[in-house]
């Protein structure tokens, strides 16, 4: 841990010393656009302000690009992996999701372990590019902090029976005993084990065998709203543009959650209760109507409704 901290703190100052050299090299280059007679006319051209535009203006639309529905494109280059889908390691959903988008980010985030992914991607087309090499050191450090492999990260099994023993009683103080008082013990449950169960299901941590996970997530949200719901705005949105600041569209996971920032540290433990309430607003209204039923996309990333059983949920 301490390694990848050094490694981080080691890109951090890159990171600032490339900063500051771009503002130097702005500086100059605006000194010398003022000094020239076609300044207005070179700051326009120029490759910076042309990069900047095309960022303002990618940020601006974020209509997902058309793509066939039935490929999946990694790299620039699109595949068709149906062959491979229930071959797939990982379970037929995790690699469906990235059908009819493109799923570079999840290619590469997914697969820490080795690099067998990109051996088997140049069977079905073009050979994907080198890894880049800070993320290797980053994967590196993932595989010496659980040398077990992929099987030591899931979830133990005291931890699931905890859970599920949790989840009944949130199931029978919301549905059975259905008080004020019991309604808001079962959404700061909803917020604790609720969330917990669709987050590991939905990351496919819960068990080996995909229908446990994906009962898991299911069952997780059962009293908020669709659980796919859920899976496009935190799997596909969340792990894809992770915090990107200015750029909440694209990012659009725990959309509201700033609301409860806003407030005081002593109040936020009391707010608990009134997350589980923007959840239900969020995930079983916003999300499900307007952004998969009306839009088709979440966060610009384009909905399948073959996948996960979403019609049916």
């Amino acid at each position: 841990f301490r390694s990848l901290q050094a490694q981080f703190s080691q890109s951090s100052r890159a990171l600032h010393l490339s900063a500051m050299v771009r503002k130097i090299v702005d500086r100059g280059e605006s000194d010398d656009r003022d000094s020239s007679p076609d300044s207005t006319r070179a700051s326009e051209s120029s490759p910076l302000s042309r990069v900047d535009s095309a960022e303002t203006l990618a940020q601006a639309n974020v209509k997902p690009k058309e793509y066939d529905p039935n490929l999946w494109y990694i790299h620039g280059n699109s595949y068709d992996l149906h062959e491979f889908v229930d071959k797939h390691p990982g379970g037929r959903m995790a690699l469906l999701t990235g059908r009819g988008r493109d799923c570079t980010a999840l290619f590469e985030s997914y697969h820490p372990w080795n690099d067998k992914h990109r051996k088997i991607l140049r069977a079905y087309g073009a050979a994907p590019p080198p890894p880049d090499p800070f993320y290797e050191e980053l994967k590196a450090g993932v595989r010496a902090a659980f040398p077990g492999g992929c099987g030591s990260t899931k979830m133990r099994a005291l931890t699931f029976l905890g859970l599920s023993a949790a989840w009944a009683i949130m199931m029978y103080l919301f549905f059975v005993v259905a008080t004020p008082i019991s309604c808001l013990l079962a959404g700061c449950m909803v917020a604790t084990i609720g969330t917990r169960m669709s987050h590991e299901g939905g990351h496919w941590q819960m068990s080996k065998y995909e229908l446990v996970n994906r009962v898991g997530m299911f069952l997780g949200f059962l009293i908020v709203g669709p659980s796919m719901c859920w899976y496009y705005q935190h799997v596909v949105s969340h792990h894809v543009d992770t915090n990107q600041d200015g750029d909440a569209e694209r990012d659009v996971d725990v959309e509201y959650i700033w609301l409860a920032d806003k407030l005081p540290a002593w109040i936020k433990v009391l707010s608990l209760p009134g997350i589980f309430v923007g959840v239900v607003i969020e995930i079983g209204i916003k999300r499900l109507i307007v952004d998969i039923l009306m839009r088709g996309h979440v966060g610009g990333h384009k909905v399948d409704y073959r996948l996960g059983g979403l019609i049916v949920e």
